[in-house]
């Protein structure tokens, strides 16, 4: 299992504005997406930090997304401080 870890900065305040749009028109796509198992999403509104931790059944499938990532991050590019970034890391343990 692979885990696809997005770090992102928001405006202070737009917390709130930012997940109704990931759950609108992110979340279907994970969900719709070949190997993937589930997401968390981590945000601080006090400083605006954020991240997004999917998981994903292979190193291909975690993959896979990259394309879609990049267009969600276009998306979203109006609401973030810079772009975001993504790295994915081998699961090493789930509990």
């Amino acid at each position: 299992m692979y885990a696809s870890v997005i770090t992102l900065q928001l405006p202070v305040g737009r917390t709130e504005e930012a997940m109704r749009l990931y759950e609108e028109r992110v979340v279907p796509t994970l969900k719709a997406a070949s190997g993937f198992k589930s997401v968390l999403v981590l945000g601080a509104g006090a400083t605006g930090k954020g991240y997004a931790i999917s998981t994903w059944e292979s190193q291909e499938t975690a993959e896979a997304y990259e394309a879609r990532f990049r267009q969600h991050a276009a998306n979203f590019a109006n609401i973030l401080v810079g772009a975001p970034t993504r790295e994915l890391l081998p699961v090493i343990l789930q509990v």
